[in-house]
């Protein structure tokens, strides 16, 4: 899929410099054609989102807290950049040192979160379905501190960051609201940390202020 910008031509009547178009008015004529190509790129999608699983994507989506500021004609793009993928009962959705840039929501089965030091793996969490993994995984490069492996067989919804790399380049206004998604999933881990386990765990607290980073 891809897009062109149009040209805009103004007439120069008798060659005079009066005729050219003022600088001021181009903005308008910016907003207006990067209307007019969103609206062309979601006809585009509601012509070839009528399959069940698009509208299956779009609902999953619209269940996570992350994309809850997404307008539903964003919402819809970012549908269309996602596919389903299946794992296996043991398989690993990604590994501790990868950088595979992708974001994956748990549709279906369990996931646990594990960690190696060097003395073999111990398992840190388990997330079960309809879980969201990977906000920051997708807004910039970094390589993975943990593996995460299926318990169950999974069915997942997965975000590629070269996807979302080109769709913030044609859509930059994504930017906030995407990043407002990782600022709130972070505030509210640590909120629920502070409220629940601070007071048992003083030496967890000491290594508490992501949110001020």
């Amino acid at each position: 899929m891809s897009w062109h910008s149009d040209k805009v031509n103004s007439n120069n009547s008798h060659g005079k410099s009066s005729a050219t178009p003022k600088p001021e008015k181009t903005a308008p004529l910016d907003h207006e054609h990067s209307q007019k190509k969103q609206e062309k790129i979601c006809d585009t999608i509601d012509c070839m989102g009528e399959s069940s699983e698009f509208h299956e994507n779009l609902d999953a989506l619209r269940q996570i807290p992350y994309f809850s500021k997404l307008p539903l004609e964003k919402l819809k793009l970012w549908a269309y950049l996602t596919y389903r993928s299946h794992f296996r009962q043991g398989e690993y959705l990604f590994r501790q040192g990868d950088d595979d840039g992708c974001a994956f929501y748990l549709i279906k089965g369990r996931a646990v979160l594990t960690h190696d030091d060097g003395n073999g793996a111990v398992d840190i969490r388990i997330y079960p379905s309809e879980t969201f993994l990977g906000s920051l995984t997708i807004l910039g490069n970094e390589p993975r501190l943990y593996s995460l492996k299926a318990m169950d067989d999974v069915d997942t919804l997965v975000t590629e960051r070269e996807k979302v790399k080109r769709l913030l380049e044609h859509f930059p206004e994504l930017y906030l609201p995407i990043i407002q998604g990782s600022i709130d999933k972070i505030h509210n881990w640590e909120r629920c940390f502070l409220n629940h386990h601070a007071k048992d765990c003083k030496d967890c607290a000491s290594y508490l202020g992501v949110s001020v980073l």
